[in-house]
C-alpha cells in the first residue's frame, strides 16, 4: 500500500479496514476471505508449532532446544524436503484464501516451497511464548509467469499488557457510496440458508471442543466439499479448547492455593473436562437478528 499502515478490526460482528484516517467496512464476499486471513494469522500466532504440524506431523520432535538464563530457544532442524513441504502447504492454504478476492489467481499446483526456518522462544517461568521468528521462501506461478517470494516475520508476545482497542468509525461517504447488492440484508430465503449453516457450524464446534470428537465435527460441519481441511480445523479446535481450558482452570485454582501441585491440577482439570463432555445439549433455534446484524444460534443445555 505504498508504505501506508493498514489496520484491521475484526470482532466477529464486523470487519473494518483502516488506512491512515479513512475507515472502510469490509462486507460481502470480501469479508469472508479477509476474516479467513485474520483467523489463519490468529491460529499461527496462538501456537506456531501446532500450526505447522498440519504439514509435518512429526514437527514437534524436530527442534533443537537451547537453554538460556530465563528462556528456552527452540530451533526447527527439519531436512530440506520437510522444509519445502511445510512452505508449500502453508502458502497453498494462504493463496486458496486470497484467490477468492483476486482477479489474478495463483496456480496452487505450481507453488514450490524452497526454504523454511522457525525459532520459538519460551519463557522458563511462565512456559509462555515470548517470541517467534520465521523465514520462508517459495515460488508461485501467476498468469504463466514464475514469481519468487521471500519473507521474514517476527512476532513478539506480551501478556496482560494490552491497551483497550478502539474500533474506528466507518466513513459515512464510504458506506453511502456502496450500492453492491452483497452489502444488503439477505432476503428471507438466504437468511434461512445462512441460519442453517450457522446452526450446523455451532453444532460441529461443540462436538470438537466439549466432546473432543473431530469425526462428528466433520459430519456436522456445513462445508462438506473439503473434508480434509475441515478435519484439520476440527483437530485445531479440539486441542485449542483443551489447552485454553486447562490454562485458565489451573490459573484459577493456583490463585486459591499455592500448595496445589501440577499433578493435582491435571487430575482436577481432566475430571472436570470429562464431566463437561457428559452433558447433553440441543440446538433450539438459529435466525438472523436485524438488531445485531448477525446470525444468533440458541443452545439449550
Amino acid at each position: 500500500m505504498n508504505g501506508e499502515e493498514l489496520k484491521m478490526y475484526h470482532d466477529g460482528d464486523e470487519t473494518l479496514a483502516v488506512a491512515e484516517e479513512e475507515s472502510t467496512k469490509v462486507q460481502g464476499e470480501e469479508k469472508k476471505y479477509v476474516a479467513a486471513l485474520i483467523n489463519n494469522a490468529m491460529e499461527l500466532q496462538q501456537n506456531p508449532i501446532r500450526y505447522y504440524q498440519k504439514y509435518d506431523k512429526n514437527l514437534p520432535n524436530e527442534f533443537d532446544v537451547t537453554e538460556k538464563d530465563k528462556e528456552y530457544v527452540l530451533t526447527f532442524y527439519g531436512d530440506k524436503d520437510k522444509k519445502e513441504k511445510i512452505v508449500a502447504g502453508d502458502d497453498k492454504a494462504y493463496y486458496k484464501i486470497t484467490n477468492q478476492g483476486s482477479d489474478t489467481a495463483v496456480d496452487l499446483d505450481q507453488i514450490k516451497g524452497k526454504d523454511f526456518s522457525l525459532v520459538v522462544t519460551i519463557d522458563k517461568e511462565t512456559k509462555q511464548i515470548k517470541k517467534v521468528v520465521k523465514n520462508q521462501s517459495y515460488s508461485v506461478k501467476v498468469d504463466g509467469k514464475t514469481e519468487n517470494s521471500k519473507s521474514k516475520q517476527t512476532y513478539t508476545y506480551t501478556y496482560n499488557q494490552l491497551d483497550n482497542v478502539t474500533k474506528q468509525k466507518v466513513e459515512a461517504k464510504a458506506a453511502a457510496a456502496s450500492t453492491d447488492s452483497s452489502t444488503e440484508t439477505p432476503n428471507k430465503e438466504k437468511q434461512a440458508a445462512y441460519a442453517k449453516e450457522a446452526e450446523q457450524y455451532v453444532d460441529a464446534l461443540i462436538q470438537a471442543t466439549v466432546y473432543q470428537n473431530t469425526d462428528q465435527f466433520v459430519a456436522k460441519h456445513p462445508n462438506q466439499q473439503d473434508k480434509k481441511q475441515v478435519k484439520e480445523k476440527g483437530e485445531f479446535q479440539k486441542s485449542s479448547f483443551v489447552e485454553f481450558f486447562e490454562t485458565n482452570f489451573k490459573g484459577a485454582l493456583s490463585s486459591l492455593s499455592s500448595n496445589i501441585t501440577d499433578e493435582q491440577l491435571n487430575e482436577v482439570s481432566s475430571a472436570f473436562l470429562k464431566a463437561l463432555s457428559s452433558t447433553k445439549y440441543k440446538i433450539k433455534d438459529a435466525a438472523y437478528s436485524d438488531e445485531d446484524d448477525a446470525y444468533v444460534v440458541q443452545v439449550e443445555i
